[in-house]
């Protein structure tokens, strides 16, 4: 059976499920959690897999994507807009750990190659990993946005026609 602390999309509406203490609900959110880490990770590197066995990268979302999935969750009540912002902050945690340079995952990286070196990195070599991974999340989301721009482009036009 699928328990749950009162959120589930199985169940009619206002039902709970409690559970005898802290830990079966414990165990199973990070089970969940882990069960998503995974699937974002397959995720990124499909996007890296060879042409016609990954991901599309029009399959990239951004802010609008966002902001259309909080609403359709909220419209399906407070549970699933609560699973819908896990699934958005785990999402963003592990994004944040990728080994670019600006991100959390980068000064890792790089407190990693100090390490390793036995000495701190110059600060030139510092500034250029940075303004390239800058210039890598830049990117992306620009490319999220104009990915979010082309979905929402053709309801915007039949608004108007």
């Amino acid at each position: 059976s699928d328990a749950t602390l009162g959120a589930s999309f199985a169940r009619p509406m206002g039902m709970v499920v409690r559970y005898p203490g802290v830990w079966p609900p414990l165990k199973k959110g990070l089970w969940k959690v882990r069960f998503e880490v995974h699937k974002i990770w397959r995720t990124v590197s499909g996007f890296f897999a060879p042409k016609g066995q990954g991901l599309s990268p029009k399959a990239l979302g951004g802010p609008i994507t966002i902001f259309v999935g909080a609403h359709v969750t909220l419209t399906q009540g407070p549970g699933a807009f609560l699973v819908f912002l896990g699934f958005v902050s785990v999402n963003l945690a592990v994004l944040n750990l990728l080994p670019v340079p600006v991100l959390d995952g980068g000064l890792v990286l790089l407190l990693l190659i100090e390490k390793i070196k036995g000495s701190p990195l110059g600060e030139k070599t510092q500034a250029v990993a940075q303004y390239t991974g800058l210039a890598l999340v830049l990117s992306l989301v620009v490319f999220a946005f104009y990915n979010d721009i082309m979905r929402v482009f053709p309801l915007v036009q039949s608004w108007f026609l």
